[in-house]
């Protein structure tokens, strides 16, 4: 029970113990503003975040793809986790014991250890299941496995590790007694309060409560960040050696070209676009080996063209899973890293600023917020794409409503017609010119023209 003492603003807990009556004073050192502030931003932020992992939810239930991918069904398990720990930082000190010394707490022992439990559940499942999604995205680029190998392979323990490690730790916790008032809201805290920083008071729970929150809550948040540190880089320095390759392979092309080396290019097994292009050059040279003036036009203009040809299909979706990676890593870096600097200076016995208690609660609910921003990103990018008329907000509305599927549809249409459209102009006569600048104009139509059929891809989610 709490008794207040209006005369200094303190507030005296008692807690009975096996053998006597463990008492103590807590002396708030906030103003009651920074404590309204410091209960009020997690249910605005806890809100924000619990719509936006219903919204994924939702998106993929409309999908027609639902949970067919790896990746809808990672970011399924993330979004659920994410939406028990919202519902927590929602409720924020409501289920606290009544007399607490923090504004808003109505509730009873019973209360704060339900949203302890659920809390950390939440807590530890979105943790593992962002570093089961980083993993993920490091099989795709690094080791270029396919959906099939990393589902028989790798999905079953991306999915068994985070839900077996968030409700064993869970359901020890509360077997040990270890759920309490910590802060402003109920979480891994000792019986009574603080009866771990003050000898003179007998704590009734079982265990360090120091050695469970590092092996429940610090430790875990501070793995799954470097792990993911160190997988970024990975899949980093993967798509940079791609590059490197790539760009390695069309130089030496170009080389072979010059010197006269067709037959090997014909046995080798790079992309069938540049043997089309090796093949028509030839063609060309044997229809008019005589002219000199144009060969050196064809040639300058199919270097102008692998030159500044846009990346290949392959490129284009390394690059994209690196980006997205990236942007995981640090929406997951933004939600922990206030919380675990706070909760680093609490285990210390020191008191964290208030700068650095507002902030823990304002991010630590916004996991959900950065995940929808991330997932729906390529899907709002390719419908306005094809709906440029549109407002961001409108086709984040329209996307969501679909389920992402609106701009596979529109996407699929417009490349036939691009199709149509190219297939037409092709078949149009080249005239040939003797003045070289027209001749490398016209060189590089032709080019351009011939192979642009061959490369019509659409970036679909």
């Amino acid at each position: 029970f709490f008794e207040e003492n209006n005369k200094n603003s303190s507030y005296r807990y008692c807690n009975s113990g096996p053998n006597n009556l463990n008492c103590q004073t807590i002396m708030p050192s906030l103003s009651k503003a920074q404590l309204i502030s410091l209960v009020v931003a997690p249910m605005m932020t806890g809100s924000i975040s619990f719509i936006a992992s219903s919204i994924i939810l939702t998106m993929v239930y409309r999908s027609s793809l639902k949970l067919s991918t790896i990746y809808r069904r990672l970011i399924c398990g993330i979004s659920v986790f994410d939406l028990i720990q919202s519902s927590c930082q929602l409720a924020s000190s409501l289920p606290m014991p009544a007399g607490y010394p923090v504004w808003g707490a109505v509730g009873n022992d019973v209360t704060c250890g339900i949203q302890g439990f659920i809390s950390v559940i939440g807590i530890l499942g979105s943790v593992f299941y962002s570093l089961s999604l980083s993993i993920y995205f490091l099989c795709v680029t690094k080791f270029s496995m396919s959906e099939k190998q990393i589902k028989g392979k790798i999905e079953p323990f991306l999915h068994i590790f985070p839900i077996a490690y968030a409700f064993c730790g869970g359901i020890f916790i509360y077997v040990t007694h270890n759920y309490g008032p910590s802060g402003e809201q109920c979480w891994i805290a000792p019986e009574p309060v603080n009866c771990n920083l003050d000898p003179d008071v007998e704590c009734t729970s079982k265990g360090d409560p120091n050695v469970i929150i590092s092996v429940f809550a610090a430790v875990p948040v501070f793995f799954c960040f470097c792990a993911s540190i160190v997988i970024m880089v990975l899949i980093w320095r993967a798509h940079h050696a791609q590059t490197m390759r790539n760009q390695a392979y069309r130089t030496g092309w170009r080389q072979g070209t010059n010197q006269g080396a067709h037959a090997q290019s014909q046995n080798d097994t790079s992309s069938s676009l540049l043997r089309r292009i090796s093949t028509w050059s030839l063609s060309l040279l044997s229809f008019n080996k005589s002219d000199q003036q144009q060969h050196q036009a064809q040639q300058g203009a199919l270097d102008a063209y692998l030159s500044s040809r846009p990346p290949s299909a392959a490129m284009r979706r390394s690059k994209e899973i690196r980006n997205r990676a990236l942007a995981f890593t640090i929406g997951y870096l933004l939600t922990y890293v206030f919380s675990s600097t706070y909760r680093i200076w609490e285990m210390n016995g020191s008191t964290a600023p208030f700068v650095i208690k507002l902030l823990a609660r304002i991010f630590i609910p916004l996991q959900g917020l950065f995940n929808i921003l991330i997932y729906t990103y390529p899907h709002v990018t390719s419908y306005r794409c094809n709906h440029p008329e549109h407002s961001w907000f409108r086709s984040f509305r329209e996307v969501i409503k679909s389920g992402g599927d609106s701009d596979r549809i529109t996407g699929i249409r417009r490349g036939r017609n691009i199709r149509k459209r190219r297939g037409s102009v092709r078949k149009e006569p080249i005239v040939q010119d003797n003045d070289e600048s027209v001749v490398v104009a016209k060189e590089s139509e032709r080019v351009r023209l011939q192979y642009a059929n061959e490369d019509i891809i659409l970036d679909v989610p």
